[in-house]
């Protein structure tokens, strides 16, 4: 595949493909490496391609069946993890005033900016899930179609699987 071109294709195809999860992996002991039909640097080349450039992780397996089970524990880890409720990644400590700046930017349409003018305007996060909609249309940034979406974010059932004004 390296000597005829076909690797860095396959790769970028894996990882245009962003609906799945890839690897590469790289099948064989270290003993077999200096027979290969390319000189070291050129494959210690491409592996730095496809793991730098492309973002595609090399995993290593000495034998069929090795590569057979990694296979099947990448699988279940990868289920396992798909069956978790996503977590926010992060450092979680900070001042209160970010802890609300991060909640208020949980909602869509709300970034940094707006978190700060409904702070500004409103003081603290309670009392912007108690406002009504009007009242958070005239805040700086807001406006109707956004308030309407905070709104609905703060007091409509989830369970009911609405989707937001102007959330595509």
């Amino acid at each position: 595949s390296v000597l005829d071109g076909r690797l860095f294709r396959q790769v970028s195809r894996l990882a245009r493909d962003h609906e799945v999860r890839s690897c590469l992996i790289l099948e064989g002991t270290a003993e077999r490496y200096p027979r290969l039909a390319i000189p070291t640097p050129a494959f210690q080349g491409a592996i730095i391609t496809v793991t730098l450039v492309f973002g595609v992780p090399v995993l290593r397996s000495a034998t069929a069946d090795e590569t057979a089970d990694l296979i099947v524990y990448a699988a279940r880890q990868l289920q396992r993890r798909a069956a978790l409720p996503s977590r926010r990644m992060g450092a979680k400590g900070g001042s209160l005033r970010r802890t609300q700046l991060l909640l208020l930017q949980a909602v869509p349409m709300v970034g940094p900016m707006r978190a700060e003018a409904l702070l500004e305007t409103l003081g603290v996060p309670s009392q912007i899930v108690n406002t009504d909609a009007g009242t958070l249309a005239e805040v700086n940034g807001i406006g109707p179609t956004i308030a309407a979406s905070i709104h609905r974010v703060m007091h409509q059932d989830a369970g009911e699987n609405a989707e937001l004004p102007g959330c595509d």
